[in-house]
């Protein structure tokens, strides 16, 4: 059995029915089995409703991962220059010591900057943006580098010395390079 629409008060009758119990108007003998089967062959509308919920929960998922892994980065970034530790001289290798995370290397000063003030405003979308558009990029903790610069508002120029990243430069906080250990 298969429900149609009457021909002349489009309310659903049985095709099984003889007449329309609405408005009585016969009820045209039709093939059951060829109902159904395009009855089966048309989608639900709410079969489509699940693939949009998982690509909303995928976008969730990436921007809380995006979140929460730029305010593990924020805490030591953010901070004023730690006098307490000693500035690596230009020209010497350090490693990259940023309390157990990534750090994000800045490709210019400027760029450092609005890294710095995208931290201080968690404003996720702008440090994503920064790193998209190639103006950071990130390293591991331990990562190797050489020191190639200093400037007076507590920044080393660093080159990456090994990985993926290896030949880079950019601008990180000098308190986050500490002096390589000498191999015995």
């Amino acid at each position: 059995m298969a429900l149609i629409n009457c021909s002349e008060c489009n309310h659903e009758v049985s095709s099984l029915a003889a007449s329309c119990p609405h408005c009585g108007a016969p009820v045209p003998k039709i093939d059951n089995q060829n109902v159904e089967q395009k009855n089966k062959n048309v989608p639900e509308k709410h079969e489509q409703k699940p693939s949009l919920f998982a690509f909303i929960l995928i976008i969730a998922i990436v921007a809380v991962s995006i979140y929460v892994a730029f305010q593990r980065v924020s805490s030591s970034t953010m901070s004023t220059t730690d006098s307490s530790k000693p500035r690596i001289p230009v020209g010497e290798r350090g490693i990259i010591d940023s309390g157990g995370n990534e750090e994000c290397i800045a490709v210019t000063e400027d760029a450092f900057d609005e890294y710095r003030q995208s931290l201080r405003a968690h404003d996720v979308q702008g440090t994503a943006a920064l790193l998209l558009s190639g103006k950071c990029f990130t390293v591991d903790e331990g990562m190797r580098v050489l020191v190639i610069d200093s400037n007076a508002s507590g920044l080393s120029k660093v080159r990456v010395l090994e990985g993926n990243k290896s030949g880079l430069s950019g601008w990180v906080p000098f308190e986050h390079i500490v002096k390589q250990a000498k191999a015995q």
